[in-house]
């Protein structure tokens, strides 16, 4: 006889599962710390930002025209690269609390010119420019370049 065989085996304990599925049931929904009530864990942002899925932060800066050519004020919006320009538009009309944002467009002012910004391309798609102009769509006058085209890649430039 082996020492090993005189030794009683040592029982093995489950946690009972009513106990996982109520720690399951108390967890945020998706938390990857606490599991789901799927039993699968759901990773989840440990941030409370609303743009950190979308990547990195960068700052705008919006300058408002009540007419053509007069900035009226600025303010700096904090926005992502994978942000749709339409989310910017919105954000930017709350923050300069305009009531109706589909009566308002973004230009971008490069040099002497500017240009209609298409609300389904990304913050990405400025290519590192951080200067836009909100302008009512009634004062966007002839010097103004429209029809950048639609495209399928929303990262394209403008």
């Amino acid at each position: 006889m082996l020492a090993t065989d005189a030794l009683p085996a040592k029982k093995q304990e489950k946690p009972p599962a009513s106990l996982s599925l109520a720690v399951a049931g108390r967890a945020l929904p998706g938390s990857g710390i606490f599991g789901s009530a799927l039993g699968a864990s759901v990773p989840f942002s440990t941030s409370l930002s609303p743009l950190s899925g979308h990547g990195p932060q960068i700052f705008l800066r919006i300058k408002v025209e009540d007419t053509p050519d007069i900035v009226h004020f600025a303010t700096t919006i904090p926005v992502s690269a994978g942000m749709s320009m339409q989310e910017v538009l919105e954000r930017a009309c709350r923050k300069t609390t305009v009531d109706h944002p589909e009566a308002y467009a973004l230009l971008l002012a490069n040099d002497n010119t500017r240009i209609l910004i298409p609300l389904d391309r990304t913050v990405a798609s400025l290519q590192g420019k951080h200067e836009l102009v909100l302008i009512r769509r009634t004062m966007i006058d002839d010097n103004v370049v429209r029809g950048t085209g639609k495209t399928t890649v929303s990262n394209a430039s403008i």
